[in-house]
C-alpha cells in the first residue's frame, strides 16, 4: 500500500514538473509579447510627443511677426513647405498608431488564452467542412467558458490573509493554473487519437480532470462539468474524422480493386475475341474449300467431304456461341462468378472467404489470392456462376453476418463458419448449377505438417 501510494505521489510529482515547465516557457513567451507591447506603447508615446512638439513649432512660426517683408515672406514660404512636411508626418504616424493599437488588442486577446494553454487546433480538417465546423463550434464553446470564468466551478469569495479582493486575485490565478494544465495534458491526447485508441484517450482525458479537481479539493475549486464535456465533445470530432478517413481510404481501395477487375476482363475479352474470330474465319476459309471440293468431287468421295463440312460447321458455330458469351458478359456488368475458398494453413478450420469475380477464369483471381501475401495456396469450395453475381454474393454476406470474422470493416469477405453450414445455404439456390467441395485438399499445408512430424 505505501509503495504503491508512493509510486503515485511520485507520478504526480513528474506530472506537477512538468506542468510547471511548461508554465514556464509560456510565462516566457507571455512576458516577450508583454515587453513587445509596452516597446510599441512606449515608441507611439514618443512619436505622439514629438508630434505635439511639432505642432507647438507651427503654431510659434504662424504668430511670428518680427521679420521684415521680404525676409518674413521667404521665411513664410520655408516654413509653410516644413510645415506641409510636418503636417504628413503627423497623419502617418497618427495612422501607424491606430495600426498597432488594433495590434495590440488582437495580442492582449491572444495571450488571454496563451495563459490557459488554449491554442488553435492542429487538425488536418481540410477535407472535411463538417468536422472544421463543428470543431471550431466546440473550441469557441471551451473559449467563452473561459473568458466568462465559468469553466471552473470556485468558491464566490475567499479572504487572503484578511483581504478578500486579494483572495479573489488568488482563486483566479488557480483557476487559470488549472485550465491551463487541464488544456495542456487533453491537447495531446486529441492531437493523437485515433480509431484505435479512443477509448483510452477519453478514460486519458477523465482522469485528468480527476486528478486536477482532487489538488484543489481544499479550495473546493473543480473544473465544470461542461467544461469537461466538450473536451471529449473535441476528442470525438477527432476521432470520428479519423474513423471517416480510414473509411474513405478503404473505400477507395475497394473502387481501385473493382476498376482493376473490370480492366483485366476488358483486356481479356478483347483477347479472347481476337482469338475467335481468328478461329471462325480459319473455319470459314476452310467451309469454303470444302464447298468448293464438294461440287467438283465424285459422287463416292462426296460422303466424306459432307462430313467434314458437318464438323467444321459444328466448330465454327461453337466459336460463335463462344463469341455471344463474350458479348453478353461484356455488356452485362453484374454477370460473373461467386468463390468460395479456405486457407487452412493461413487462417486455421472452418475460416472462409465469399467473394466475387468478372474475371472470364475465375480461377485466375483466386490464384491471385494465393500469391506472396499468404503462406499458402487457397483451396476452391464452390465456383458459381450467375447473371447477378454481385446480388448474390451480398445475399450470403447477409445471411452469414453474424459469422464474420472482422465486424467492423465489412469489405474483409471472412467468415469463420463450419463448411456444412455454407453447403446447407447454397442447395437454396436451386437455379444455380455448381460443384461443392467440402474438403479442403491443403496440400502444401499437409506436406508441411509431414515434413515438421519427422523433423520432431
Amino acid at each position: 500500500m505505501f509503495f504503491r501510494k508512493a509510486k503515485q505521489i511520485q507520478e504526480l510529482q513528474e506530472a506537477l514538473s512538468q506542468a510547471r515547465l511548461e508554465k514556464t516557457n509560456l510565462e516566457a513567451k507571455v512576458s516577450i509579447e508583454q515587453n513587445n507591447n509596452k516597446r510599441l506603447i512606449k515608441q507611439l508615446t514618443k512619436q505622439r510627443e514629438e508630434a505635439q512638439s511639432l505642432t507647438e513649432k507651427v503654431k510659434r512660426l504662424e504668430t511670428f511677426e518680427t521679420k521684415t517683408a521680404i525676409e518674413l515672406e521667404d521665411y513664410i514660404q520655408e516654413k509653410s513647405t516644413e510645415k506641409n512636411k510636418l503636417t504628413t508626418k503627423i497623419k502617418k504616424a497618427t495612422q501607424r498608431f491606430n495600426e498597432l493599437s488594433k495590434q495590440v488588442e488582437l495580442y492582449s486577446e491572444e495571450l488571454e488564452f496563451i495563459d490557459v494553454g488554449l491554442y488553435d487546433p492542429k487538425y488536418k480538417f481540410t477535407t472535411s467542412t463538417y468536422f472544421k465546423e463543428k470543431l471550431n463550434i466546440c473550441r469557441n464553446e471551451q473559449k467563452l467558458m473561459i473568458k466568462e470564468e465559468k469553466a471552473v466551478q470556485q468558491p464566490h469569495s475567499f479572504d487572503l490573509n484578511g483581504d478578500p479582493a486579494k483572495g479573489i486575485q488568488f482563486l483566479r490565478r488557480i483557476s487559470k493554473q488549472m485550465i491551463f494544465c487541464f488544456n495542456s495534458e487533453t491537447r495531446e491526447i486529441i492531437d493523437k487519437v485515433k480509431f484505435s485508441n479512443f477509448d483510452k484517450s477519453k478514460e486519458k482525458i477523465l482522469k485528468a480532470a480527476n486528478r486536477i479537481n482532487k489538488f484543489n479539493s481544499d479550495l473546493f475549486m473543480s473544473l465544470s462539468q461542461k467544461f469537461i464535456d466538450l473536451k471529449i465533445d473535441e476528442l470525438t470530432l477527432a476521432y470520428e474524422y479519423a474513423l471517416k478517413i480510414e473509411e474513405e481510404k478503404e473505400i477507395l481501395k475497394a473502387e481501385k480493386k473493382k476498376e482493376k477487375e473490370e480492366q483485366r476482363l476488358q483486356k481479356e475479352i478483347k483477347e479472347k475475341r481476337k482469338l475467335i474470330d481468328k478461329d471462325i474465319q480459319h473455319y470459314e476459309n476452310i467451309i469454303h474449300e470444302l464447298r468448293k471440293k464438294l461440287e467438283a468431287a465424285q459422287e463416292e468421295d462426296k460422303y466424306e467431304i459432307e462430313r467434314e463440312l458437318v464438323n467444321i460447321q459444328n466448330k465454327q458455330t461453337e466459336k460463335e456461341n463462344e463469341k455471344n458469351e463474350l458479348d453478353y458478359r461484356e455488356a452485362n456488368a453484374t454477370a460473373g462468378y461467386v468463390y468460395i475458398i479456405s486457407n487452412i494453413g493461413s487462417f486455421g478450420k472452418d475460416v472462409i472467404k465469399i467473394g466475387v469475380t468478372r474475371r472470364l477464369d475465375p480461377l485466375d483471381r483466386i490464384n491471385e489470392l494465393s500469391g506472396a501475401s499468404v503462406p499458402f495456396e487457397f483451396d476452391i469450395h464452390a465456383l458459381i456462376f450467375s447473371d447477378d453475381a454481385f446480388k448474390l454474393e451480398k445475399e450470403l454476406h447477409h445471411f452469414f453476418s453474424e459469422y464474420r470474422v472482422n465486424k467492423v470493416n465489412l469489405r474483409k469477405e471472412f467468415f469463420r463458419i463450419p463448411i456444412e453450414t455454407v453447403e446447407e445455404k447454397l442447395s437454396e439456390y436451386k437455379n444455380l448449377t455448381f460443384n461443392f467441395h467440402k474438403e479442403a485438399e491443403a496440400i502444401e499445408y499437409k506436406q508441411t505438417l509431414n515434413l515438421e512430424s519427422k523433423i520432431n
